[in-house]
């Protein structure tokens, strides 16, 4: 029992930093299926607050340095976040025997796949197993 709330725990955090990672190295925001848009780089997201907030040109040259460094924040957060994930995945897989190993990397890699393929604007349901 404890290894099955180990195991979904582990998933769950593997998923939340296949998202985070793949996101922060896209130097994005996760795009939201309601509300503003998300922007996958700097100009982007600096195009967009000077159409809805009508920046000058003097705001965006003191905006730009702090969407630089809210960008560099993200994807520092995210590679830490990937590296913890990583280090718990690995600490999984020695209490594992060898099949189970093979199904967890299998499981991990559907949720990184449905991640990537949700942040790249693919269908929204994922879990639909190739025969």
């Amino acid at each position: 029992m404890k290894l099955r709330i180990v195991l979904n725990l582990v998933l769950l955090l593997l998923f939340v930093a296949a998202i985070s990672g793949y996101t922060g190295y896209r130097f994005g925001l996760a795009q939201a299926p309601k509300g503003p848009p998300a922007f996958r780089t700097l100009e982007e997201a600096l195009a967009g607050l000077t159409a809805e907030l009508g920046l000058s040109a003097a705001q965006v040259e003191q905006v730009r340095p702090i969407l630089q460094k809210r960008f560099a924040d993200q994807v520092e957060q995210s590679r830490a976040v990937a590296e913890r994930m990583n280090r718990h995945a690995a600490e999984l897989r020695s209490v594992l025997d060898e099949r189970q190993q093979a199904l967890f990397d299998e499981h991990s890699r559907r949720i990184r796949d449905a991640a990537r393929k949700h942040f790249q604007g693919g269908e929204k349901e994922s879990s639909t197993k190739k025969e």
